[in-house]
Parts: C-alpha cells; sequence; structure tokens
C-alpha cells in the first residue's frame, strides 16, 4: 500500500466512531443508509455523513443511490469495500519479509529481540508518511494512529485515554496470530511491542513508557503507553 493511501487509512480509523461505523456496514447483511447508521451508532446523522466521506475517501467503502420510489432524490446507500488485497500488499506477507530481514541482519540478537526489531522496522514502513519527522504527537493524538494501525493489521482494536491524557490503553481483540501466539507468546507478542515501540518513535512520542500485556482475558491482549510522569495502575 503506498505511504499516502496509508495515512489516508490511518486518518479514518483513528476515530473511534469511524470505527465502528465500519464495524456497521462490514457485519450488515444489506448497505445501509446514513439515517440507519446514526441511529445504530447513536450519532447525530450530520456526523455520520461527515464519518462516511471520509471512509469513503480512505477507500474503505463505497457508495451509490438507492433504489428510487419515484419521488424526491433517492437517498445514498453505504457498502465495504472489499477487503481482500493483492498478494503483495498482505500485511502478514509483508511481515515475513521483515522477519526474514531482522533474522539475517542482526548477529548476536535473540529470537524474541529480532522478533521486535521486525516489528519496529514494519511500524516505521507502515507509518511512514504519517507524520513529518518534525511533527512531535501528543499522547492522545499517537494512541489514535496507533490503534488504527493495529486495527489495520487485522486486530479488532479500540483505545481510551484518562482525563489527564497522560495513559492510552488500546485493547487488542482477536489477535491475528492468536493460535500461534498461545504457543510462542515471547516471539509473537515481541513482534507486537516492536510495532508499539516503532510507531511511538515515528510519531514523535517523548518521555514514554510502554508495554503490551498479553491475554489479559482469554481473547483480549492489551497496549498501554504512560508518559514519564504517569504511574502504573
Amino acid at each position: 500500500m503506498a505511504a499516502s493511501s496509508r495515512a489516508k487509512t490511518h486518518s479514518a480509523l483513528a476515530s473511534p466512531s469511524r470505527v465502528a461505523l465500519l464495524d456497521h456496514i462490514r457485519g450488515a447483511d444489506e448497505p445501509l443508509d446514513a439515517h440507519r447508521l446514526a441511529d445504530e451508532c447513536e450519532l447525530h446523522v450530520t456526523t455520520v455523513r461527515f464519518h462516511l466521506d471520509a471512509l469513503i475517501g480512505a477507500g474503505l467503502i463505497t457508495s451509490r443511490p438507492a433504489p428510487s420510489n419515484g419521488r424526491g432524490r433517492p437517498r445514498l446507500i453505504y457498502s465495504p469495500v472489499a477487503q481482500a488485497r493483492p498478494e503483495e500488499e498482505d500485511p502478514y506477507i509483508e511481515l515475513s519479509r521483515l522477519l526474514l530481514i531482522a533474522l539475517d541482519a542482526e548477529d548476536g540478537a535473540t529470537a524474541a529481540e529480532k522478533a521486535e526489531i521486525a516489528g519496529y522496522r514494519w511500524a516505521e514502513q507502515s507509518l511512514n508518511g504519517s507524520a513529518p519527522d518534525d511533527l512531535r504527537a501528543d499522547l492522545p493524538t499517537a494512541a489514535g494512529k496507533i490503534n488504527a494501525l493495529f486495527t489495520e493489521l487485522g486486530f479488532e482494536a479500540d483505545y481510551t485515554t484518562d482525563d489527564d491524557a497522560r495513559t492510552a490503553e488500546i485493547t487488542l481483540n482477536d489477535c491475528p496470530f492468536g493460535a500461534v501466539a498461545r504457543e510462542k507468546p515471547g516471539i509473537v507478542c515481541r513482534i507486537h511491542m516492536g510495532l508499539l515501540r516503532g510507531a511511538l518513535d515515528r510519531l514523535g512520542v517523548d518521555g514514554h513508557t510502554e508495554e503490551i500485556e498479553p491475554w489479559v482475558t482469554p481473547t483480549t491482549c492489551r497496549a498501554v503507553i504512560r508518559d514519564g510522569g504517569a504511574a502504573p495502575a
């Protein structure tokens, strides 16, 4: 995926409301209009239309006029864009390539360290173009972009920040590597740690700590980002 296209996807998915709308559209048995989406997602219809335009701009959904009943302007209905991607754009094939590079290039590192290096490089490549090098993102902004990155890579992710914006938690549901992660958590979770650290560095978040908490529930992991002054919960 080109950097400009990837940046549009991250921007669209950085909003929890847009992720909720996209989930509703993808999960529906038929195309949905803005009024039905507003009711189901408990949003104002004007807000829904704004978010739908962003999802269309990111190439995640399409719109078309509904069949006309002969009166007034036909309403628009929204459908998901097919999620299947060419093999060369599959993120896990891309990760495989990065793992091979890390295994070949990092002499003296352990397998877990090499996995984290691969994840770090994956984040750098995925976020290339998402933020200029001189932009220092605040923690809530960075959390939104990182949540979008994990969502794009196949997680059902959502995030929260505390009232002081000093701690962010990203809930990672339905790990795409789930079966393998249970057998080799020391490898797969380090890939995700590398993704997290690489994204934070790429977005210019200073003075933070980060961790991945694996399997806080049977199906959920959690990424926690704290600024330097925030105490662990």
